[in-house]
């Protein structure tokens, strides 16, 4: 997916990050973004200014939502996770998702003694 917020990949690059991951997690009607992790071109973690961690979290999120929704429900029921890896250089995301879901048998009664 392109990355439409050109001022933000602006203030990206110009604190020389490359590369973003955004991790999230959800079930039970409820999901949040865990972690908003920044790299340099060495690969190496960096801390940003909180106000851009907020404006990627709330990014992260609608996108999320918006890429997760064609094929399942991460906040809902038993919910799922996963990471939005967000290219810098090249203004795009790519979303690994996993979705966690639940099967149930019913055995019907079986007679003790034949």
């Amino acid at each position: 997916m392109k990355i439409q917020d050109v001022s933000l990949l602006t203030r990206l690059k110009d604190q020389e990050i490359v590369k973003v991951t955004v991790s999230f997690d959800g079930s039970g009607d409820d999901g949040d973004i865990n972690e908003v992790l920044y790299y340099n071109v060495n690969d190496i973690d960096v801390d940003v200014d909180p106000e851009l961690t907020e404006r990627l979290s709330n990014l992260g999120y609608s996108m999320i939502n918006k890429q997760v929704g064609n094929v399942g429900d991460w906040v809902n029921n038993e919910g799922g996770y996963g990471y939005l890896h967000i290219d810098v250089i090249k203004g795009v995301s790519s979303l690994e998702y996993y979705q966690r879901t639940v099967e149930e048998y019913d055995f019907p009664d079986e007679p003790l003694f034949i």
